[in-house]
């Protein structure tokens, strides 16, 4: 998946749910391996029957949000994001800070708001280098970037398929990343 060989990576996941159809991990990885294929629409159906198969598997949402909101659905987007937290249980002051910062200024309020607590939260430096990509602040991201780089996350593996990355495609400081 993480080379961008998509189609190679989506037959054999295919191949790994004929084996195990009950398989959450295989059934959430055929989301991904549409989802690093840009193939939005069928990406959010797959997450959507993941979570359906179990509410409680929580791995399936994030990938849902990203794609929903990578596909122009911001209003859907959101309404999982909320959905998500929930299931977290996360606090009523968080909650509301994500409310106001959709209803302000949409799924980038969303992303500001994801960066700005991003080193509260213990999240990998990946995650962190993509919120502050997709808001615009490439330094940071960078910086980000190579923390992750850094500290070996496995994350780092999708550098070259994640969309979330694609505003920093065209900087020589990613091209050195991938090389590395």
């Amino acid at each position: 998946m993480g080379r961008g060989r998509s189609d190679e990576a989506i037959a054999e996941i295919k191949t790994a749910i004929d084996l195990e159809p009950a398989s959450l991990l295989n059934q959430r990885n055929y989301g991904l391996a549409l989802h690093f294929a840009r193939r939005y629409t069928e990406a959010a159906a797959q997450f959507k029957r993941v979570i359906a198969m179990d509410e409680g598997f929580g791995s399936p949402y994030p990938f849902l949000i990203n794609t929903l909101e990578l596909s122009g659905n911001e209003s859907e987007a959101f309404e999982w994001w909320m959905k998500m937290l929930v299931l977290a249980e996360v606090d009523k002051e968080t909650l509301q800070a994500h409310q106001t910062a959709f209803q302000t200024s949409g799924w980038q309020g969303i992303l500001r708001e994801r960066a700005k607590r991003f080193e509260k939260g213990g999240e990998a430096y990946f995650h962190g280098a993509a919120y502050n990509a997709q808001i615009g602040n490439k330094e940071q991201a960078f910086e980000y970037l190579e923390k992750s780089y850094q500290r070996r996350e496995v994350w780092m593996s999708y550098l070259q398929v994640d969309p979330r990355l694609d505003a920093l495609r065209d900087d020589p400081r990613f091209d050195e990343l991938v090389r590395r």
